[in-house]
This record gives C-alpha cells, sequence and structure tokens, in this order.
C-alpha cells in the first residue's frame, strides 16, 4: 500500500461528517437561520433542538511577522525543524507545499475549546469505534472551521496527523503500538498536540519523537 494516499477517501468522508455536525446538528435551511455570533448558537425556529449546543470555534488567528503579513512556513523548512527536533522524517501526503502558522494563543484557545466539546459531548476513547485516528480527524476538521470563520485564508493550516510508534507514556497514553498525534506550527514553534486532552508539548521534547511512520497534511 501507498502510505502517500493511504486513507485519503475515508478520511475526507469522515473530515466532512464533522464539518456537518460542527456546523449545527441540522438541516441547512435551519443553519442558514441561525444569528452567528461568538456565543451560544440559538437554534432556528421551529426545528428539533440538537443533543448539544457549545460556543462557536474560535475563528483562526494566524501568527504575524515583522513585515505584518502572515507566517507561512514551506515543506522543506518544516523538514529542517523535524531534524533540529532529532525527530525522524517521515512518509507524507500533503496536497499544499505551504502553510500558515498560527498564533501561539489562539492555539491555546483553540484546544480549550475542543476540551469543553469534548466534555459536552461525553467524548470517549472507544477501541476501534472512536479511537486514536478518530481524534485526530476531527481536530483537523475543527481546524478547517476554524479557517472557515476566518474568510478561508488560501492556504491550509499547518495542523496534521502525525501516525508514531508509541516507545513512551505520554500526556496519559500508554506506550506500544501505532498511536496518532497531532502537529501544529505556532510563533513558537512546531508542538505536537495528543487531540485526546489537549496536552501540548514542543516537538524537541516528544518522548516519541524518534518514531514516526507518516505525516498528513492538507
Amino acid at each position: 500500500m501507498n502510505l502517500r494516499h493511504a486513507g485519503r477517501i475515508p478520511q475526507l468522508k469522515r473530515r466532512l461528517a464533522v464539518l456537518a455536525i460542527a456546523l449545527g446538528c441540522l438541516p441547512l435551511p435551519a443553519a442558514a437561520a441561525f444569528d452567528v455570533n461568538d456565543e451560544i448558537v440559538p437554534h432556528a425556529e421551529g426545528w428539533r433542538p440538537a443533543y448539544t449546543t457549545v460556543p462557536r470555534v474560535p475563528a483562526f488567528t494566524a501568527a504575524v511577522s515583522a513585515r505584518g503579513g502572515p507566517v507561512v512556513l514551506t515543506l522543506d523548512q518544516i523538514r529542517a525543524q523535524f531534524i533540529a527536533a532529532g525527530a525522524n522524517w517521515p512518509v507524507m501526503w500533503h496536497r499544499s507545499s505551504d502553510f500558515l502558522v498560527a498564533d501561539h494563543d489562539w492555539l491555546r484557545r483553540f484546544l480549550e475549546w475542543q476540551r469543553y466539546f469534548h466534555w459536552r459531548s461525553d467524548d470517549r476513547y472507544r477501541r476501534e469505534v472512536f479511537d486514536c485516528d478518530d481524534f485526530t480527524v476531527r481536530m483537523m476538521a475543527f481546524a478547517d472551521l476554524a479557517l472557515l470563520r476566518a474568510g478561508a485564508p488560501a492556504r491550509p493550516v499547518l495542523i496534521g496527523r502525525l501516525v508514531v510508534r508509541s516507545r513512551h507514556v505520554w500526556a496519559n497514553i500508554r506506550a506500544g503500538g501505532l498511536h496518532e498525534v497531532i502537529l501544529c506550527a505556532t510563533d513558537r514553534g512546531l508542538h505536537v498536540v495528543e487531540p485526546q486532552n489537549g496536552t501540548i508539548i514542543p516537538l524537541a521534547d516528544y518522548p516519541n519523537r524518534t518514531g514516526f511512520r507518516m505525516l498528513v497534511l492538507n
């Protein structure tokens, strides 16, 4: 199997499904009737309430360069940062060649929002039902939604799925076997996130950084 394209169609289908849920859990005519704001999303009159209402995902904020424009990383720059951090460079799947770097404060707000979403949804790890790859796919879908709220810039955000051979316990996730975490870039460098609980660590400090097998970017 070519890892570059492995799981592409199921991943896209799942991300579209997550976006559909995140956009309102209601039929499109009802969603269109929403008064959009940054607080709790109200239900449209005449429609059955959704099971869960949460604040809207924080609109994406890019890191800003000294010249005032957004900070962007190319694939070569990402690879160089992996090497500098002592991490192995994995097999890649990607559609773009450069990516927006997030403002670190936005990432902090985004992870807090996601933890709240997990709590309201009572999300828990369920082996082969809702496990690590489902958490990473959903986090990427939420990042897409945050980007849309910011006006859908031309470039994607540097948030990707990392398949890793997990040899060391980290973020309360047991060691052993393959695992999926999230790679993200902010104005403070590359970071690894455990999407099941929002734990974040610089790439250079991630204990399993020599076990990366595949990186999936937009």
